[in-house]
């Protein structure tokens, strides 16, 4: 989305990065680099420095992770008409 803005900004230059792959490969070539940091889900705190090893958020005590989704099988949903 930021970059489709500042193609935008820049009179959509033929020569602009066209995606994300292609702008961390520029700037990788150029000597920068970047730290990915996790967030809270709900925008409290950064897991940076002293909240680095945590593994919930202490404000609103939100996981740190993504919870796994589990596809059930056809056999297990229950088809029963009594139980819906």
């Amino acid at each position: 989305m930021l970059l489709m803005a500042l193609h935008r900004a820049l009179n959509y230059d033929e020569n602009f990065l066209e995606n994300s792959y292609e702008a961390k490969k520029f700037t990788r070539n150029l000597a920068f680099d970047y730290v990915k940091i996790d967030a809270c889900t709900n925008h409290w705190i950064l897991y940076w420095k002293e909240n680095e090893n945590l593994d919930k958020c202490p404000k609103c005590y939100a996981s740190r992770w993504k919870e796994k989704v589990s596809v059930q099988d056809d056999n297990d949903i229950n088809t029963d008409d009594d139980h819906t």
